[in-house]
């Protein structure tokens, strides 16, 4: 929220709500304020529901990626429009 000041992402407030229903850790936004994390601990990951809230609420999304860590590294573990 602090880089708001430097970067105004519209919806952000809304994304930080989406994140809170579905029981998400956190969300992560990069400094270009064009792409978007919604991060999860372990198995809680919804990544079908928070597409179709984020379609719902937000509206128009490039794409999803849905990425899991690992020890070397992100890993995409299914990509989706």
């Amino acid at each position: 929220r602090e880089n708001q000041k430097l970067l105004y992402k519209p919806k952000l407030e809304k994304i930080i709500d989406i994140s809170k229903k579905l029981g998400a850790s956190g969300v992560n936004i990069a400094h270009s304020g064009t792409v978007v994390g919604i991060m999860f601990l372990g198995d809680n990951n919804n990544f079908n529901l928070a597409k179709r809230l984020i379609r719902n609420e937000i509206g128009f999304v490039n794409r999803f990626f849905e990425t899991k860590t690992t020890n070397i590294g992100p890993e995409i573990v299914k990509e989706g429009n």
